[in-house]
């Protein structure tokens, strides 16, 4: 069989079938990679629950959620804050073992 008989036209130009697999190929790396990154960035927006960080209600010390980089303050007059990082409401003198020196 001649390679000439392998060739298929592709918008005017010939393409072999070992071309067309290669890109063929190369687009499906492309998608997958793709993929890859979207779902890893879905996985970093989540946040971790409460007993994975080993939460408890009182402070370590001095490290609380309040001096937490993490923290961020109640609105509306109330008591507990939100965390970047840790699911649910959060007390001020909470602490986790994700908690870093603001």
């Amino acid at each position: 069989m001649r390679e000439s008989d392998n060739m298929q036209e592709h918008d005017g130009k010939s393409m072999s079938r070992r071309g067309f697999f290669g890109r063929a190929f190369a687009t499906g790396a492309v998608a997958l990679g793709a993929a890859k990154i979207l779902s890893s960035r879905e996985a970093h927006a989540q946040k971790a629950p409460k007993q994975a960080v080993q939460y408890q209600e009182n402070p370590k010390g001095d490290q609380h959620c309040a001096n937490c980089q993490f923290w961020i303050a109640p609105e509306g007059g109330s008591e507990m804050g939100q965390c970047q990082i840790v699911q649910g409401e959060i007390s001020p003198d909470a602490w986790c073992n994700l908690w870093a020196k603001a």
